[in-house]
């Protein structure tokens, strides 16, 4: 009786260890999973936004925040005069820095391209800053980086003429910040910036 009541528990063990053993042999013929790498940093990133800095004057913009400016309406003495530059893609959506040139001031806003209206490009301002004015001893120029080889558009700053091709001496530094959509201030030190008019004349 003993050896009949062991006998379809044994057959139960039996038919367990064969499944495991199937299934042991369906996962060694599996593919290995997939590698997926880690994405690189942006290079529009890579100088870190100083936080001992002072911050940047937005005093009296922040009423232009998501906004969608007219840019082409005819420039006169009382509307603003505006240029710019595009940045960087995000996907689909392109960003660029605006220079508008008002009755306070020079202002630069960060926009982000939101569609076309006919031939016209509609830009919404994602944040804005007061930029100090050029003179003889200072002047604003963008394209910069900590060489040459990574400077990029969404880095700009305020630097010491001279007649170079790179100017070295930079005063301070902001940069278009592609995850916050702010300008955020950078260190000055070891930037290099990309001189336009070098041998323009």
């Amino acid at each position: 009786m003993r050896g009949e009541s062991a006998l379809p528990l044994m057959l139960a063990m039996g038919l367990a260890v064969g499944a495991c053993r199937r299934a042991e042999e369906r996962t060694a013929k599996l593919p290995p999973p997939i590698q997926v790498p880690s994405a690189p940093k942006s290079p529009r990133d890579t100088i870190a936004q100083d936080t001992t800095l002072p911050p940047l004057d937005r005093t009296g913009l922040y009423s232009l925040i998501h906004t969608i400016p007219n840019y082409d309406e005819p420039i006169t003495e009382t509307s603003p005069n505006q240029a710019g530059w595009a940045i960087w893609m995000d996907g689909p959506t392109e960003y660029g820095v605006s220079v508008i040139r008002a009755k306070k001031g020079i202002y630069l806003t960060l926009d982000s391209l939101v569609g076309r209206d006919g031939g016209s490009a509609r830009w919404m301002i994602l944040d804005a800053i007061w930029r100090p004015e050029e003179t003889d001893s200072l002047r604003f120029a963008y394209l910069c980086g900590n060489s040459p080889a990574d400077a990029n558009r969404a880095v700009m700053g305020m630097v010491v003429p001279q007649d170079s091709e790179w100017y070295r001496h930079v005063i301070t530094a902001w940069r278009a910040d592609s995850l916050t959509h702010r300008f955020v201030p950078i260190s000055p030190v070891g930037l290099r910036c990309f001189n336009i008019s070098y041998g323009a004349d």
